[in-house]
């Protein structure tokens, strides 16, 4: 596994749901 950054993860997230919706 590897560590990376909540705020980075949250940003990906965010940015897969505005693609999505």
């Amino acid at each position: 596994m590897f560590s990376i950054n909540p705020q980075l993860l949250e940003l990906a997230v965010n940015s897969a749901k505005a693609t999505i919706f």
